[in-house]
């Protein structure tokens, strides 16, 4: 058969669901319309429906379609290539049309049970006590409650002190009344008063002399049941929940009696058991204590004066409260006491003191005991620059207009704010041009001794050795000073700034390329020592003398007799005086008249003194005759020039005056 394809509806609302698919076709069944989803191929014709062979990617690939609850396919396998899929028919089901009727659906929607019901009923009557309310479909059936004169529902109730006449005994209730009846009767002609019983501690408070003699001892428990003691009656003073010998345990009140049959002690309960007091039915009350009355929470004791003593109001605990005055209104510090409103018109608040405020409307209020309205406040709010304004780190709020404040994003760094009216905002970051006083390499006197102070990009020069790789920060002023400060025994990859520590600094003689006088054929950023000029002090001597005294000598010349012949052609003695040695700073000699120079030696004519008689012995004799003296002459002036101080200096060198400071040197921009 043909299947109608859905219509499609342009305006129709696409259903939320991950699992929904548009519809695009359904076969119409007695149970609903089966709707087939992309996917499938519908022959509209035929009514066959198909696997797609060329389905949507997003679907994936369909390999066989297998029936499930509910559906059957042809072929009954299962659908791999092509086929049919349809409805299975529910066996427990028989077609047709029900009155009544009542189904059953499993979990897949199914119906797999169909009855026709009974007809409903249309109207209810009772009978009395029956009562009926209410009209069809909703009637409402009840008993009546049963009286002294109706008879009817009734409630039971399980004790014999209740005084109602609308509630009946429960069958124990009645045994037990049943047999204090029979326990009575039976004793009747035999009763007599034993005495007296606790029924909280059990013992025999008081015993008759009849009591005594039926074995009834006043102080003992109460000895079983038996033919001594029987009709024997003992009467409950204290209330308490007692077992007699031989018996079952039974609350007991004053008043009530303990009965000997003979066999056991009948609880007869003959005492006054008033109903305890509710909101709504009379009845005996507990007084209740200071605590139970603080707790406001138990509607079945009574108050007294002395619990209503303990409600003193708190902020913890409802009570009867006093009065605050004024004085103890303002100082807000008691927690006892209610304020009345004359108290809270003193409450007047100041900038010291808490209290009642009036409120101003306005944002031109200058009062200091006014409080601005929410309104005002908004108002404030509304034309005060919001934090929220504030989006990044380093934001700035610039006006672009009366009213109107902007963000100007912060710059990069080293960037300054320039005015611009160019600008939108009038304002703009800029990156200045650094002067090119401060040039890499270039070194000042810092006046801290703090390397944790020092600008950005500069270093302590004291000769520290850093990376030249391009990578690090201290490339730049290695382009600068390259290995100039470098010993060549450091590794390669390094290099070191000059150590000026203790240094004073020179200029460099061939600097500009012209060399100066001073300081020449130096070499650049080398270290020169410390040295002394050379130079003269003058000094005056008032002249001294160098004396030699000869005592005198002769020569004994003895001749047996001969003759000599003595040709002296004449001869000198030679004498030299060494000149003396001045200390000072220019060496040389002086010779006691103020010249500086050496001293020549000096020659002197000299005559032996001697008479040769003319003789002619035949022999010739030459003679050679000294003095016999040699003296040499060590003379000095006795003068000393010491420039140097009484104590040495520490260190001990030559400097003039002089401040130190610490040099650094700049290796990077900031």
């Amino acid at each position: 058969m043909a299947i109608v394809p859905f219509p499609f509806n342009p305006d129709a609302a696409i259903i939320n669901s991950p699992f929904y698919w548009p519809k695009e076709s359904a076969f119409q069944t007695p149970q609903g319309p089966l709707v087939f989803g992309a996917g499938l191929v519908v022959d509209y014709d035929t009514g066959v429906v198909s696997v797609d062979p060329v389905p949507p990617a997003s679907l994936g690939t369909v390999t066989s379609v297998t029936a499930g609850p509910g559906l059957y396919t042809t072929p009954g396998a299962g659908i791999t290539v092509t086929g049919q899929v349809g409805l299975s028919t529910v066996l427990s089901v028989t077609p047709g049309t029900y009155t009544y009727a009542a189904f059953s659906v499993d979990a897949y929607g199914r119906i797999t049970a169909a009855n026709s019901g009974l007809s409903p009923v249309q109207a209810v009557t009772g009978l009395y006590p029956i009562l009926v309310t209410g009209a069809a479909p909703s009637v409402t059936i009840a008993i009546d409650a049963a009286s002294t004169t109706n008879s009817g529902a009734v409630q039971l109730v399980d004790n014999l002190s209740t005084p109602s006449n609308t509630l009946a005994l429960t069958g124990k209730q009645g045994y037990l009344l049943q047999q204090q009846i029979d326990a009575i009767v039976a004793t009747s002609a035999i009763q007599f008063l034993a005495g007296t019983i606790n029924a909280t501690t059990g013992l025999v408070v008081t015993a008759t002399a009849a009591g005594n003699t039926a074995g009834i001892i006043a102080g003992s428990a109460l000895p079983a049941a038996s033919s001594t003691n029987a009709g024997a009656i003992r009467i409950v003073t204290t209330a308490g929940t007692y077992t007699p010998p031989g018996g079952t345990a039974t609350a007991l009140v004053p008043g009530d009696q303990l009965l000997s049959t003979g066999t056991a002690w009948v609880p007869v309960l003959t005492g006054f058991r008033a109903p305890y007091a509710t909101t709504t039915t009379a009845g005996i009350v507990r007084y209740a204590t200071v605590p139970e009355t603080q707790a406001l929470a138990d509607n079945t004791i009574a108050v007294t004066p002395f619990g209503l003593s303990g409600m003193v109001a708190s902020t913890s605990q409802r009570g009867f409260v006093e009065l605050a005055d004024a004085a103890e209104t303002q100082l807000l510090a008691d927690t006892t006491r209610a304020v009345t409103p004359a108290g809270l018109g003193t409450l007047q608040a100041t900038t010291s003191t808490r209290g009642l405020v009036q409120l101003n409307d306005t944002l031109t209020s200058t009062s200091t005991t006014e409080a601005p309205t929410a309104r005002a406040l908004k108002q404030a709010f509304d034309e005060s620059i919001h934090n929220d304004i504030i989006q990044a780190n380093g934001d700035l709020i610039v006006g672009l207009a009366p009213s109107d404040p902007q963000i100007l994003p912060k710059g990069s760094d080293g960037q300054v704010l320039t005015v611009d009216n160019t600008q939108p905002l009038g304002v703009k970051w800029k990156t200045p041009v650094f002067p090119q006083s401060t040039p890499i390499g270039a070194m000042c006197w810092f006046t801290s001794n703090d390397g944790t102070k020092l600008p950005v990009g500069w270093l302590v020069a004291d000769g520290s050795s850093y990376s030249d790789s391009p990578a690090d920060d201290y490339n730049d002023l290695f382009l600068v000073i390259g290995t100039t400060f470098t010993p060549p025994t450091d590794p390669p990859g390094t290099f070191r700034v000059p150590d000026l520590r203790g240094q004073f600094i020179r200029g460099w003689n061939d600097a500009g390329g012209n060399p100066g006088t001073l300081d020449p054929g130096r070499a650049f950023g080398t270290c020169q020592i410390d040295a002394y000029e050379q130079h003269s002090h003058a000094i005056t001597d008032p002249g001294h003398i160098h004396s030699i005294t000869d005592p005198g000598h002769f020569h004994s010349i003895t001749d047996p007799g001969h003759s000599h012949t003595v040709t002296d052609p004449g001869h000198t003695h030679k004498w030299g005086v060494p000149n003396s040695e001045v200390v000072g700073d220019t060496p040389g000699f002086y010779d006691g008249n103020n010249k500086v120079g050496n001293k020549p030696a000096e020659t002197a004519s000299c005559t032996t003194g001697v008479s040769i008689a003319s003789a002619t012995t035949g022999l010739t004799q030459t003679n050679v005759c000294t003095t016999g003296i040699t003296q040499t002459l060590v003379c000095t002036t006795a003068i000393s020039v010491n420039n140097s101080p009484v104590a040495a200096p520490s260190p001990n060198e030559t400097r003039p005056v002089n401040f130190s400071l610490l040099p650094i040197i700049k290796y990077k921009e900031p």
